[in-house]
């Protein structure tokens, strides 16, 4: 109840409407902004030492250079309700360069919001740890982003227009998280990525133009997810894959994907593998006995799918098959 009452006393709605008529606010360290209209004067009433700021329903306005002149101790600035249901988005929205000067700001959602582009000095935000721009007009992220030592979570999710990654990618040594699904026309990732050491979570589900990934992908320490589901351009996975952490693997639909390497089964930790849709494969590898921990696997309809490995049977954690749809699988040996 304490707790309860701390967070009540410590947070305030302003609605820009009333910016005027705004009273007491000064000791208020978290707020919601409501009701922003096109009237830039009302940031100069926003109390000085908030610590985190929420914006609801400003139509997805420009706003103003100086919007956060004033925020100087904004850890959390969360711009995703950007709009309200049936508001008309503007075709772009460019972030004021005054957020340059959130020095301590740990934390971005900008989701939704149309960014065509990141302001000049976005680098010297170095305490951000997340950084999210789902759905953004990005075309490209500034290498300069990089130097965000401290970013453990990024989210590109549904930047349709992202064409490219940094070459230096790889600098981001405290990458946890990394999604890029619905990157449709991101091609390739940068060789960097493959020294992300700290990586866990992947997500690139339908980059539809990916083609490959890096050689050295296979050798990324603590990757244990792994999403490329409908990654329909994706020919083949790299060889000598390692990936001593992943326990989930989604090729779901990877309509190109013709073998799966020869070495798949050192994926010792893998539990959960789907390859449904995947219709050039033909075989599995006989190393894929060896995925001691497999639990689920779904081939339905891999049309061209022949045969399973003899040794198939071997495969005793195995909780979940699904074979439906593999015209070519004529029997299954009576070790399954």
């Amino acid at each position: 109840d304490l707790v309860s009452r701390i967070v009540v006393d410590d947070f305030i709605k302003l609605d820009a409407t009333k910016s005027t008529s705004w009273n007491r606010p000064h000791y208020y360290r978290h707020a919601q902004l409501t009701n922003l209209k096109n009237d830039p004067k009302v940031f100069k009433y926003i109390p000085g030492k908030l610590r985190s700021l929420h914006f609801r329903d400003f139509g997805g306005m420009q706003l103003p250079k100086k919007a956060f002149s004033r925020c100087k101790y904004i850890r959390v600035l969360d711009l995703s309700g950007h709009s309200a249901k049936g508001q008309s988005a503007p075709s772009s929205v460019v972030l004021p360069s005054s957020i340059s000067q959130l020095k301590l700001i740990r934390y971005l959602d900008a989701t939704g919001l149309p960014i065509a582009s990141l302001p000049k000095n976005f680098h010297t935000l170095q305490n951000m740890e997340t950084l999210i721009l789902s759905n953004s007009l990005l075309e490209t992220l500034p290498d300069s982003i990089c130097r965000l030592g401290k970013l453990c979570y990024l989210d590109l999710s549904g930047s349709s227009r992202l064409s490219k990654l940094p070459a230096s990618l790889g600098e981001l040594s405290q990458l946890f998280f990394l999604n890029l699904s619905g990157c449709f026309i991101l091609q390739e990732l940068p060789e960097s990525i493959c020294e992300l050491t700290c990586l866990h979570h992947l997500n690139m589900s339908d980059c539809c133009a990916l083609q490959k990934l890096p050689d050295k992908f296979g050798s990324l320490p603590k990757l244990s997810f792994l999403n490329l589901s409908s990654c329909s351009k994706l020919t083949k996975l790299p060889d000598n894959i390692s990936l001593p952490c992943l326990e989930h693997l989604n090729l779901l639909s990877c309509h190109e994907l013709e073998n799966l390497p020869i070495d798949f089964g050192h994926l010792q930790k893998l539990e959960f593998l789907n390859l449904s849709g995947c219709y050039k494969v033909l075989m599995l590898p006989g190393s894929f006995c060896q995925l001691n921990h497999l639990k689920y696997l779904d081939l339905s309809d891999c049309h061209n799918l022949e045969k399973l490995p003899d040794c198939f049977g071997d495969l005793v954690e195995l909780q979940y098959l699904n074979l439906t749809s593999c015209p070519k699988l004529r029997r299954l040996l009576q070790t399954v």
